[in-house]
């Protein structure tokens, strides 16, 4: 009988720390989602928008007889999100783009399954 009573001393003790911890860990998500929610929110969607610049690491590459054999070309790409994309948008965006309207309400209504830099 003596040995039960501090093995039941330790189980509760145990218990204890395990409530305290689960506690402790949904105070944090009270914390994350009703008081920092907006600003965290804010910041996320901040970090969807990334403008990387690469640089051409050398310039034309010419044969012996100086015919350029490679030429740098820039090369450009666009990339909508289609819950921020307000349809009315689509004739300015087809100008900049130099597509017919038709043609980007096709590729704006085609589904892809994953993003890449060329559709076609």
């Amino acid at each position: 009988m003596l040995t039960e009573k501090p093995e039941a001393q330790k189980i509760t003790v145990i218990s204890y720390l395990i409530l305290f911890g689960f506690l402790i860990i949904i105070l944090r998500l009270w914390q994350l989602q009703l008081l920092e929610g907006d600003e965290l929110r804010k910041t996320s969607e901040a970090n969807r928008l990334r403008i990387i610049r690469v640089s051409a690491p050398r310039g034309i590459i010419f044969d012996r007889n100086r015919i350029p054999l490679v030429k740098n070309t820039p090369y450009f790409s666009a990339s909508v999100i289609p819950e921020e994309f307000d349809s009315a948008s689509v004739p300015a965006l087809a100008m900049v783009l130099q597509i017919p309207e038709d043609e980007l309400r096709a590729r704006l209504t085609r589904k892809v399954q994953s993003p890449s830099p060329r559709s076609d």
